[in-house]
């Protein structure tokens, strides 16, 4: 089994299972809050749209989110540790579930501040552990790589003159000559090993979260020894060179010339920004009474430059290999945990539109009287009714009890099972405690100022939008107006379906497409959906376009939102705890503003605003990608 141990991640040992069971948990953990959490959600703006109190308070939690997204995560996380802000932040969203029990402004408020509170700790410190999880599992894959190449070696059993030859043009470094030798001599060596690869390790400098290391490996073969032939029982020694000056009698007396067995010193150049280890090339072989054997000149450096531009070739194929894995596993990773998100909205809407349809009242006509669809307008006073579709209080208590008990089993099995992850601390971490400090508070902030995160400020505030938009208008503009409010939770699985999808797909196929098809994908499904949503007239007779919207909706959601957060844990892995708080704050603001204006504009324009902020926030992607391909490229060329 392959493991990962270093002094500073503990005692315990970090296997593949291991990581992969830590990540399960949170992501199980995350299925059950949001369970009970995105279905009282969904039903905000139809279950409690008296004096618009649902809308509100989520726009209230939402503010909350943003400005702890400033203030919070990264010293929490740091004070605290991933697995205590996990679990605390859980628990944080239970007094707005609770609330709903009796929706009044003096609970709901205080709870949704609390959730939102909750809210930036809690994705703040998923990131963060699910990105720390992926460099290790990277360099667990890295290792068993390397373990399983397996160097073309001379047989062991050449033990003349003659394979030093061979093997110094192959290899710059010393020749080992013989396979057997006593103890004491062994003890003269500088070097022994008992495997075929002998693997380097340099810390790289860069990065200040993660113990990263970069790993070269160099073959036995190449790293070698000087031993007196006569104690390995070469009987004849041949000398086979190209040169013109090599006397006929070298190989009478070659025995005497090796009788001090003296031994080179193998040389290692680390190159601590390409990662790897250089061993400088041996073009002659020093002999005990001051004589050498020598190749000649032309031919040596001919022989010796091709194995080590064959070797830092290696090398490169090796740093450039590591960051395709760690991508790769970084996406697989955020993918498989929005699976487990979206998997969420599935099983809470088909809880409540189990719960709902029970109930009487559910049954309601739709506002007839009412214009649905893009020309909804709240202003029209017979689109806005605080009696219809009234939740009755026997349905409203069964479904926040339900809510309320999964949501307690999601912190319990956190605290109960998770494994805390131990990150390697700074050198200033180590000299002195996390204080709560201005400079750490704003850190945040500070990441904001930063030419790729602006760039990503667009996109970022469009996917919190863009669900925004589903949450409040689409339930209610489309759904809950020509339907019912009892259907929204039937819908809605459409939604969650779509979103499970595409975040699992997606995870997988930009290790063979790339990020960029993927999010030209999502942006040509943007268009074509708010195109549709603009010129369709919502009608109860035809529900399988309420779910080919709501499909859509989740598409788009799935994609954006689990790609857009690998993208950020690549760019930014020296800085990662602002870094997610820092999606984290602007995609609360694209919901902020999708609820604060929901009540005060029609639908149409609300579909101008969100495909204007989508062109803006893909336009803003592209250049970030395109800066980040550059400096990949700058890099390779460094390794090279």
């Amino acid at each position: 089994m392959d493991t990962l141990q270093s002094p500073e991640y503990g005692e315990l040992k970090l296997t593949k299972v291991r990581i992969i069971k830590n990540l399960a948990l949170i992501s199980l953990a995350f299925f059950l809050l949001f369970t009970a959490y995105d279905g009282l959600s969904m039903l905000q703006s139809t279950m409690n749209k008296k004096e618009g109190i649902g809308v509100v308070s989520q726009a209230v939690g939402y503010i909350s989110f943003c400005t702890s997204s400033l203030l919070f995560p990264k010293y929490v996380i740091k004070k605290l540790g991933c697995k205590i802000t996990l679990f605390i932040s859980i628990l944080l969203y239970i007094p707005f579930i609770a609330g709903n029990f009796y929706p009044k402004w003096y609970i709901m408020i205080p709870g949704a501040i609390l959730a939102g509170m909750g809210a930036s700790t809690l994705w703040g410190s998923q990131c963060t552990y699910f990105n720390e999880s992926a460099v290790r599992y990277a360099r667990l894959i890295s290792r068993k790589s390397v373990k399983g190449r397996r160097s073309q070696e001379l047989p062991s059993v050449l033990t003349s003159v003659e394979s030093l030859s061979i093997k110094d043009s192959q290899c710059a470094s010393k020749e080992e000559i013989g396979s057997k030798s006593d103890s004491a001599k062994d003890d003269q060596t500088e070097t022994s090993c008992n495997e075929e690869v002998v693997i380097y390790k340099c810390k790289n400098p860069d990065c200040k979260n993660v113990d990263e290391y970069f790993v070269s490996e160099i073959e036995i073969s190449c790293v070698q020894y000087t031993k007196s032939p006569i104690e390995n029982d070469i009987p004849q020694i041949n000398i086979e060179t190209k040169q013109t000056n090599t006397k006929e009698d070298t190989s009478e007396n070659v025995q005497q010339q090796y009788k001090n067995n003296e031994q080179q010193n193998v040389q290692e150049n680390v190159d601590e920004e390409a990662g790897h280890t250089e061993i400088p090339t041996a073009d002659d072989v020093k002999i005990s009474d001051g004589k050498e054997i020598r190749k000649d000149s032309s031919v040596s450096k001919q022989e010796s430059a091709r194995p080590m531009q064959n070797k830092r070739l290696s090398i490169c194929q090796s740093v450039i290999q590591r960051s395709t894995t760690l991508e790769s596993v970084t996406a697989v990773f955020f993918g498989c945990h929005g699976l487990a998100y979206y998997s969420a909205q599935i099983c809470s809407n088909i809880i409540s539109y189990n719960v709902l349809k029970a109930d009487d009242m559910a049954d309601t006509p739709y506002l007839s009287g009412c214009s649905c669809g893009s020309t909804f307008c709240n202003t029209n006073p017979e689109c806005i009714s605080d009696d219809t579709d009234e939740v009755s209080k026997k349905i409203r208590y069964l479904l926040t009890s339900i809510s309320l008990i999964i949501a307690f089993i999601g912190a319990l099995a956190i605290i109960i099972f998770l494994d805390p992850l131990n990150k390697a601390k700074t050198e200033e971490e180590l000299k002195e405690p996390v204080r709560l400090s201005l400079n750490l508070v704003l850190a945040t902030f500070s990441h904001c100022r930063k030419k790729e995160q602006l760039c990503l400020i667009p996109i970022s505030f469009f996917e919190g939008m863009l669900q925004g938009f589903y949450t409040a208008d689409f339930t209610k503009s489309y759904v809950g107006c020509a339907w019912g409010a009892s259907h929204v939770g039937l819908v809605s699985i459409f939604y969650g379906c779509a979103c499970v999808v595409a975040s699992t797909a997606s995870g997988f196929l930009v290790k063979y497409v790339g990020r960029k098809p993927l999010f030209l994908l999502g942006l040509v499904i943007n268009i074509v959906m708010l195109t549709f949503l603009h010129v369709w007239i919502p009608d109860s007779s035809t529900p399988y376009k309420f779910y080919i919207g709501a499909m859509m909706f989740g598409t788009i959601s799935g994609i954006f939102w689990s790609q857009l957060l690998s993208f950020y844990g690549l760019l930014f892995k020296k800085d990662e705890e602002a870094a997610f708080a820092s999606y984290y704050l602007w995609s609360s603001l694209g919901w902020t503003t999708s609820f604060l204006y929901s009540d005060h504009l029609c639908t149409y324009i609300k579909i101008y605003i969100v495909l204007t902020v989508s062109l803006i926030g893909m336009t803003g992607y592209f250049f970030t990608e395109h800066s980040y391909g550059l400096t990949k490229k700058q890099g390779r060329m460094e390794a090279s």
